[in-house]
């Protein structure tokens, strides 16, 4: 085996050449990481894992605090956002209440106005009503003038009651019936289609009498005394007739009241 001699080298070292090596560590540090048997490794040894649970408790704790603080806040969020919901439910039904208020109102309004304008139509048709009674007693008491005035004509016929009413219906046939004019009024004041007819003839009571009666027959019975179509006069054996043509023909038949005189 070789031998390998080892030399000692001395080495002179001034103050200005050993600043260079010192070390960068004290010899405290040195001794604290080089030395195995001192007392703080050991140490930290032991209490790492209290450390390590202290932390880990300090880490929930903050998770817990974070989750704490994130329910809370949301459980503002979520009433406040309840109170708005509840607030715009709120308005939406005071908004609805108003409207069905307003509709109620002018619902009752409408029946109001309706009820009012049904009593002003039901008031207007009973003036009108009124007043076609009025005129309609007016027309017949002329009629019944007419009618009067009529029969003062045939005064020396000596037509009898019968001969009277059959004589008066003629005259209602003809307002009746289009060949002819419309109204009692018209019919009588056509010219020389009467005997003896005149305004100015006087109103007897007792063909008063008689005229009543007729014009209570034309407008009262509820049974047509005849055919509108018997329009024309027909005088036989001192008695007055009715006939539906003005020329005679064979087959021809007369009419007469036989009613209740």
């Amino acid at each position: 085996m070789e031998e390998i001699t080892t030399k000692r080298i001395r080495c002179n070292f001034t103050d200005d050449d050993t600043k260079f090596f010192k070390p960068k560590h004290s010899n405290k540090h040195i001794a604290r990481h080089t030395n195995v048997n001192e007392s703080a490794p050991k140490e930290t040894k032991i209490l790492r894992p209290a450390k390590e649970k202290k932390e880990k408790e300090k880490k929930m704790l903050t998770v817990s605090q974070s989750l704490a603080i994130w329910v809370l806040v949301g459980s503002i969020l979520i009433s406040g956002l309840g109170g708005v919901f509840i607030g715009d439910s709120i308005k939406k039904n005071r908004y609805l209440e108003m409207i069905h208020l307003q509709e109620s109102i002018i619902r009752s309004e409408a029946i109001a106005d309706y009820k009012a304008q049904l009593e002003e139509e039901k008031a207007e048709a009973a003036a009108e009503k009124m007043n076609m009674v009025k005129d309609e007693a007016m027309r017949r008491n002329e009629e019944v003038i007419l009618f009067t005035k009529l029969f003062e004509g045939v005064r020396g016929w000596n037509f009898d009651i019968l001969d009277l009413i059959t004589y008066g219906v003629c005259v209602w046939n003809r307002s009746q019936s289009p060949m002819f004019d419309d109204t009692i009024d018209e019919v009588i004041h056509q010219k020389d289609q009467w005997i003896n007819y005149s305004d100015d003839n006087a109103v007897v009571a007792d063909y008063k009498k008689i005229a009543e009666k007729l014009v209570d027959l034309l407008y009262n019975s509820d049974v047509q005394l005849c055919s509108i179509k018997y329009c024309w006069i027909e005088i036989r054996d001192g008695h007055l007739y009715l006939k539906d043509s003005f020329n005679a023909y064979p087959g021809m038949i007369l009419w007469r009241y036989q009613g209740e005189a």
